[in-house]
């Protein structure tokens, strides 16, 4: 146990860097690249469907532990926090900047809001329920995550500070 710290600074820096191990031995290493590669916002997204639709199932029994951890273990916790927090701010930097570029993202949607979401919606969670549960393909898993993530986006972040917003009272 002793020589596993000299390694990590606690056992969230262990897990999260299992995950790491696992996601470059399973060949996803470079998923954050494949997104990048192109160049148009809603290209992007489709192309991060793509990668959490093949990492979630590579990596389904891992991501199943630490998710089950994480609600009885406050180093799971940490983990799965971290690891939110750095999808978050990888999509909102190159995602929904690229897309909000474009002019296909609501005014009243904040990039931290709209990265979260984004996280959510390709979450392991959501691909393991509709997957396994709602019996979606992987094809039929991509085109709908991808058309609703830019729906989503495209439309107001809340009806009520839109209506505040057209009648002046924001």
């Amino acid at each position: 146990r002793q020589a596993v710290y000299l390694h990590f600074s606690d056992r969230a820096a262990l897990l999260q860097s299992l995950v790491d191990y696992v996601d470059r031995s399973a060949g996803f290493a470079n998923w954050r690249q494949d997104v990048l590669s192109e160049r148009e916002g809603h290209l992007r997204v489709r192309r991060l469907a793509q990668a959490r639709c093949a990492r979630s199932g590579a990596l389904k029994e891992l991501v199943r532990a630490v998710e089950g951890a994480r609600h009885r273990d406050s180093a799971a916790l940490q983990a799965w926090r971290n690891r939110f927090r750095s999808n978050a701010n990888w999509i909102s930097d190159h995602i929904v900047g690229r897309l909000a570029e474009e002019g296909r993202v609501h005014e009243s949607w904040s990039r931290k809001d709209a990265a979260s979401l984004l996280v959510v919606m390709f979450s392991f969670r959501a691909w393991d329920d509709l997957t396994h549960d709602a019996g979606w393909s992987a094809a039929h898993y991509v085109e709908t995550l991808t058309a609703a993530a830019l729906c989503a986006l495209a439309g107001p972040a809340n009806n009520r500070n839109t209506d505040m917003r057209q009648h002046g009272t924001l």
